[in-house]
């Protein structure tokens, strides 16, 4: 009886098709291009395997995910065929990398649309955030700033900007955050809709003048792009503006790092049952690197501050709480 040949791990699969890479390169190119393997770290600590395309005194390497195309040999799809497909995308990067040659290629203090401010779990990512600029923000999360270069026709390229890099644009730490955020809400504006169906709908209620929200309803708080704008609730004005919309203090449910759940505090829902859809959220629906926290936090109108719900319910009934509001 045949034996049935053992499928080949990830890292494996990663070397195999650097070395047809190399191959195809040697054969077809006059440029000096060299194919390397190399595990990158993405949000929550979520390592995977790329392959990056090292040419000469280039800063910005096109990298190339190893993932896409080791499903694709999961599910029987032959080494000649990926590494066909692969060497495809490869000389597509290799034509229109992003377009930055040494940090020299980046302008000081004049990223525009390309320097945003981003949030993640803290805990989640000691990896992610080695040697990264951070301001925590709220308990359990913390913002960095990112640069983010569009290349023209061609998705963007983006990375966590480390202290080496911040060094050597003159930036101190909370100069660049503070520039991230404020670039952030200028070229990405934060957008409040309804939730129902798992659907976010309707017209920015943020731009809504004098829309009073709906104790019974749920909405969404994201940007305008609808991609990593979990950052908008950090806005300046934007919670405070919520809260002016929800009569009172409202709970922001981080559903994922796109986008916060916002309810008007009532008592439709107890905090437990917030905290069971949160959870189960995280563990059945969000992806493992789309998971910002397992916190629900309060924003206290009076205060004019977000805090978790243990914060909150700490506060309640103590001195300092019946003197300012209760």
């Amino acid at each position: 009886m045949k034996r049935k040949k053992e499928k080949m791990s990830k890292k494996q699969f990663a070397e195999t098709m650097a070395q047809e890479l190399n191959r195809y390169f040697e054969e077809n190119l006059t440029m000096e291009v060299h194919a390397a393997i190399r595990e990158f770290v993405k949000t929550n600590d979520y390592t995977h395997y790329a392959i990056v395309l090292e040419r000469p005194g280039v800063y910005a390497l096109p990298a190339l995910n190893v993932d896409i195309f080791y499903e694709e040999y999961k599910h029987g799809d032959s080494i000649e065929s990926i590494s066909r497909s692969l060497a495809w995308n490869a000389m597509g990067a290799i034509m229109m990398p992003p377009p930055v040659n040494g940090m020299d290629g980046i302008p000081k203090k004049d990223f525009g649309v390309k320097l945003s401010a981003r949030v993640v779990s803290k805990q989640r990512n000691e990896k992610y955030l080695e040697d990264v600029p951070c301001r925590d923000v709220v308990p359990g999360i913390t913002m960095f700033a990112s640069v983010e270069i569009i290349v023209e026709d061609m998705d963007s390229w983006q990375c966590r900007i480390t202290n080496p890099m911040m060094k050597e644009m003159e930036y101190q730490p909370d100069e660049l955050i503070d520039e991230a955020l404020m670039l952030s809400e200028e070229y990405y504006p934060p957008m409040l809709m309804t939730f129902s169906d798992g659907n976010a709908e309707g017209e920015n209620l943020l731009e809504k003048e004098g829309y009073a929200m709906n104790d019974d309803s749920m909405y969404i708080l994201t940007t305008n792009r609808f991609q990593l704008g979990a950052v908008a609730l950090f806005y300046p004005g934007v919670a405070e503006k919520i809260a002016e919309m929800a009569g009172g203090n409202f709970y922001a449910i981080p559903s994922s790092v796109h986008e916060f759940i916002i309810l008007p505090e009532s008592d439709k829902y107890s905090e437990e049952e917030l905290q069971a859809m949160l959870e189960s959220g995280n563990r059945e629906v969000v992806s493992e690197d789309d998971i910002l926290s397992d916190t629900i936090y309060v924003y206290d109108r009076h205060l004019g501050l977000l805090l978790s719900c243990s914060e909150y319910s700490g506060m309640c009934g103590t001195e300092f709480c019946e003197t300012m509001w209760c």
